[in-house]
């Protein structure tokens, strides 16, 4: 993969496009970062290396760790609802580990739904 990546712009608007000549138009080369699902910082002669499958499935799986957290976290409602589901079933207010054991599972019900 390359280095780099190398782009024309519209000086006007600021917009990448595909074609365009004159002083208006700019060609512009910006360092590329690696893909982080595959790919990893090499040597300077081989500046992206490929990950090993192993590498690929722990990032793919901290990412749905991290997006599954996230979205129960940020949904006021549905934290409500959980805890309010597990009042329910305790019949008492839940405590703080009682409460985290419960987000725990629903990021990975939420998980397996995709």
């Amino acid at each position: 993969m390359a280095k780099t990546i190398t782009a024309l712009v519209d000086t006007q608007t600021a917009e990448f496009v595909e074609a365009g000549s004159g002083p208006r138009y700019m060609r512009v080369t910006v360092p590329r970062n690696p893909d982080p699902g595959a790919e990893k910082y090499g040597t300077t002669a081989d500046p992206f290396v490929s990950k090993t499958p192993a590498e690929k499935a722990a990032y793919k799986a901290a990412l749905d760790d991290a997006v599954a957290s996230s979205e129960i976290d940020n949904a006021r409602a549905l934290k409500a609802a959980m805890i309010c589901g597990l009042w329910g079933r305790l019949n008492r207010q839940p405590t703080a580990p009682e409460i985290a054991a419960e987000r725990e599972r629903f990021v990975a019900i939420f998980k397996t739904l995709g």
